[in-house]
């Protein structure tokens, strides 16, 4: 076991490395998506102040509140590009039987997610982190507090839900093969991202929250910063989305392992 351990820590060090070239030998994509984040920025801004102006309500919900509500969405997508994007695409290598493309046996499925497209991630860390502090001077929002660290916690877990449900479904193509249908479905998920998740019927909460939790990434965690729910609820919700994590984990990994004997069953 511990062999396997340093195996996959030097594949996934020199994996970084390459990544890490790749950025550097291309440095105008990152300045062109930290641009396109930036501007993003300021269309939510402008969305959200339109409606407010033309006498849109929200219950609970407010400029300041929005901001930060996105601040922490642009982190939730960047940590999405990082490890659940190139997830998506995971039944593709399945598919087409690439795998073990890293030759790591037994075969391992994180290194088919983790960092694939990291370098498109940047601009997301540097609005998201830039955004709450912005927020910090700008609207006086007091981000030195416990509630802060509570919210990061919810957006890991919500990027480790995330990930897992890409993963399981990309070991549907262990049986049915070519399964493009399941970029369709995350991309129509992601319509629901810029959005308070609690303005939503209990209905879509609670299938967003095991497939794309934007309710762990972004709702909670602003709600908490500004009070409007206790730390005790927020710790809750932790726990709640801890949960998610291990259903998702257990049936990713019972899938896994009944697909890979199938693959390796026909040459794979």
């Amino acid at each position: 076991m511990t062999r396997k351990i340093v195996k996959n820590i030097k594949l996934f060090r020199e994996f970084l490395r390459l990544r890490i070239a790749v950025i550097k030998e291309y440095p105008i994509n990152l300045v062109s998506d930290l641009g396109m984040r930036f501007l993003e920025f300021g269309f939510f801004f402008i969305m959200w102040k339109s409606i407010f102006g033309a006498k849109g309500i929200i219950p609970g919900w407010d400029i300041p509140s929005l901001m930060v509500l996105y601040s922490f969405e642009s982190l939730f997508i960047a940590l999405l590009i990082t490890f659940t994007y190139s997830a998506i695409g995971m039944w593709k290598n399945i598919h087409e039987g690439r795998i073990d493309k890293y030759l790591c046996r037994p075969t391992n499925p994180w290194f088919m997610v983790i960092g694939e497209r990291m370098g498109m991630a940047i601009g997301g860390y540097f609005v998201g982190i830039g955004g709450l502090v912005m927020c910090f001077f700008l609207f006086d929002v007091q981000l030195f507090q416990p509630a802060l660290i509570f919210g990061l916690i919810l957006v890991l877990l919500a990027t480790a839900i995330a990930t897992l449900f890409c993963m399981i479904m990309a070991t549907m193509s262990f049986w049915f093969g070519k399964i493009e249908f399941i970029d369709s479905i995350f991309d129509s998920l992601m319509e629901f991202d810029q959005f308070p998740q609690n303005i939503f019927p209990w209905q879509i909460q609670t299938a967003l929250s095991i497939t794309l939790p934007f309710l762990f990434a972004h709702t909670i965690p602003t709600l908490s910063l500004f009070g409007k729910i206790s730390l005790m609820e927020t710790a809750q919700w932790i726990v709640v989305a801890l949960g998610v994590v291990a259903l998702n984990y257990l049936l990713f990994s019972f899938l896994w392992n009944r697909g890979l004997k199938r693959y390796e069953a026909h040459g794979g």
